[in-house]
């Protein structure tokens, strides 16, 4: 069963997974990745734009959809499988990404797939580099 990250409700045991992946990236790998912005793209995903201290020079982006098959399960599973994700290197999935306008490259988000404006305060951060 898939549940929407930024819902939260009766049918829906989670809350917003962005300060979790933030707080995850800090605590572990807060020397090796700096988020520049989290937000909600849809109603079931977040999108998260971040630099890598061994590449700081390219702007990378990923969509990520929770499940309950995630991790373990929790929401805190999964943004914790997200943070070694972000510090990983990119490796084969370079093929299936794309740059946008701003610059982002959308890690394993290819052509066609819908990715949200990133918000005013991220694309200031993209540009004050």
């Amino acid at each position: 069963m898939k549940y929407s990250i930024t819902s939260p409700g009766v049918n829906n045991p989670y809350l917003p997974s962005s300060p979790y992946i933030i707080d995850a990236v800090d605590r572990y790998w807060a020397e090796d990745v700096q988020i520049l912005g989290a937000w909600q793209d849809w109603s079931d995903a977040v999108c998260v734009v971040y630099r890598r201290t061994v590449d700081p020079m390219m702007t990378l982006g990923c969509r990520l959809e929770f499940h309950t098959n995630s991790a373990d399960g929790t929401i805190e599973g999964f943004a914790r499988d997200v943070a070694v994700n972000l510090a990983e290197p990119i490796g084969t999935q370079i093929a299936r990404s794309r740059r946008d306008q701003h610059g982002i490259v959308w890690v394993a988000v290819p052509e066609g797939r819908h990715t949200s404006e990133p918000p005013i305060k991220v694309l200031q951060k993209i540009a004050d580099r």
